[in-house]
């Protein structure tokens, strides 16, 4: 009996997408809880194909593991058919793969309106895919559940009432909600093939001794509750969230590991005490490829700041980590590390400050890492100490590094 929960423990693009394609290899259930197409999980085989997966868990590219999609998911239809048209999935024969809570919100053309009007005025840096207005309604008890599709006369009354509510946030012509209604109709058998009852499935096999790998989304500088606020997502990407997103407890779980880059990026607006505005900045984003799988924008990138990563350990109960992205570093001679932050009147502190306006204002204090010229070899004495510096700050082991993009790049330093 084995349930491992995977989490980003930076702002997202962590690289968790490969990391779950690595380990599904060895899971019988690969189950996502929380997010929606906002995320974009990379995943390159070693022959050079690339998958990108935005609502499908990246267990799909694996031919074996079951993979479910929990209630506390947010599903564009025409997005998930899409995905399921390219994994080769046919209604008839998708749950066998497959399977969507009925309780998942789905994403419609009125939400994407809405959070277009919001972030004219809030200036967020969202991806602009309608995630937070849908899990805002879901929670105003006006979302459109999946399990509706089921329901054509209470969807389209549903549908004229989300078109309403809509309308009385800005001018602007709007779909007409019998349109919506026909556009669903032509995915509906798609998305109701797929629909059961995932929480009793993730206990079935929790009962059986089945392998389950719960698969995060974003990450938990990110988290509704506990992130960068008001730059957040609108869910939450901790473990437990993770966790109540496909309906097993904190005591379900046996293991949680984190996923970390060996530098730091973020995508969007908000505070970022390590970004490197200079030639540094652009070296790792130009080494690294960094640039959204789900929007194309370029990220911000900076140092490692162990300080929010010690937070974010902290936050998931991450007691193990992935490492990815060394080789981005390779041939550095010097590599900086925030070990703490200089606070607005508090001076030095090692601790992330709760109050997100006032981090805001933190200035970083690093130490100096020295460099390599290969981190392909792991036993190299200064990538071992870099990792060592991590291990000690945060007291989470790294029990895995990755060099590269492609399956075959991982192993254990």
């Amino acid at each position: 009996m084995s349930v491992t929960a995977l989490v980003g423990l930076q702002w997202g693009d962590e690289g968790k997408g490969k990391v779950v394609d690595y380990l599904a290899a060895d899971m019988d259930v690969v189950a996502r809880g929380a997010g929606g197409a906002n995320a974009g999980h990379t995943i390159v085989l070693d022959d050079g194909t690339k998958r990108v997966l935005h609502l499908l868990p990246s267990g799909m590219v694996r031919p074996d593991p079951l993979c479910l999609m929990g209630a506390g998911m947010v599903v564009e239809p025409w997005q998930m058919v899409s995905e399921m048209k390219e994994a080769g999935l046919e209604p008839s024969t998708a749950s066998r793969r497959l399977l969507l809570s009925p309780r998942a919100q789905m994403v419609l053309p009125y939400h994407r309106i809405l959070e277009e009007r919001l972030e004219a005025i809030l200036n967020i840096g969202t991806t602009r895919r309608g995630i937070g207005p849908t899990y805002a309604l879901g929670a105003l008890r006006m979302g459109t559940p999946v399990g509706l599709l089921g329901h054509r006369e209470e969807l389209r009354a549903w549908l004229q009432r989300m078109h309403d509510m809509v309308a009385g946030f800005g001018s602007g012509d709007l779909p007409d909600p019998l349109e919506v209604l026909e556009s669903l109709d032509a995915v509906s058998n798609w998305l109701l093939s797929t629909t059961g009852n995932v929480t009793g499935e993730l206990h079935r096999a929790r009962a059986a001794g089945k392998r389950i790998l719960l698969e995060g989304a974003q990450g938990v500088m990110l988290d509704l509750l506990h992130g960068t606020y008001p730059f957040v997502t609108s869910s939450s990407t901790t473990a437990t969230g993770l966790a109540a997103g496909v309906g097993l407890g904190p005591s379900d779980m046996d293991r949680v590991i984190g996923v970390v880059k060996a530098y730091t990026t973020r995508v969007g607006e908000g505070p970022f005490p390590t970004e490197e505005h200079g030639p540094a900045g652009e070296m790792l984003a130009q080494k690294g490829g960094e640039f959204g799988a789900t929007t194309g924008r370029p990220r911000r990138c900076g140092w490692l700041d162990l300080v929010a990563l010690k937070w974010a350990v902290r936050v998931s109960g991450a007691r193990e980590l992935v490492l990815t992205k060394l080789d981005v570093l390779d041939g550095l001679e010097e590599i900086p590390l925030c070990v703490a932050y200089e606070v607005p009147g508090l001076g030095r502190v090692e601790d992330m400050p709760e109050d997100a306006w006032l981090y805001a204002k933190v200035r970083p204090v690093y130490e100096m890492a020295k460099g390599w010229s290969s981190s392909a070899g792991l036993s190299d004495p200064h990538v071992r100490d870099y990792i060592s510096l991590i291990e000690e700050f945060t007291g989470a082991r790294v029990i895995k590094a990755s060099w590269g993009p492609r399956r075959s790049q991982m192993g254990e330093p």
